[in-house]
């Protein structure tokens, strides 16, 4: 888990964010910023837990997982109950090999290993790695 997420205020006039609507705009920031969050962008996150912090009931939160996977935003597993960002590594990674280690580290974690093919700019961080 990471203990420290920032938002860019870029987020806000995203093309991409502005489309959506308040609940949406909510939900999405909660997913990108939650404690449970990874350095890699794929993390356990049950629903049980999105309906606790969010305070939204289970069909609105069904809804916007939905709408995110269809947008290509996220995926989700309901086998392991991990969510994928898709673009935490094209937004979160610096080029940094200590970054790069810690984000495959993170990696390892992952237990639906399909979820990793999902991932946006993963070559970018192998690469930075020095593997």
């Amino acid at each position: 888990m990471s203990g420290y997420n920032s938002v860019d205020n870029s987020f806000w006039t995203d093309e991409y964010i502005k489309t959506l609507d308040a609940n949406e705009k909510f939900f999405y920031l909660y997913l990108i910023t939650n404690t449970f969050n990874s350095f890699c962008g794929i993390y356990v996150l049950t629903k049980k837990m999105m309906k606790h912090d969010t305070k939204l009931p289970s069909k609105k939160i069904d809804e916007l997982l939905k709408k995110f996977i269809a947008d290509k935003k996220i995926a989700y597993s309901n086998e392991t109950e991990e969510i994928c960002i898709k673009n935490r590594l094209k937004y979160n990674y610096k080029n940094s090999e200590k970054q790069a280690r810690g984000i495959l580290r993170s990696l390892e974690d992952v237990r639906d290993r399909t979820l990793i093919d999902e991932l946006v700019n993963l070559d970018a961080v192998i690469a930075g790695s020095n593997l």
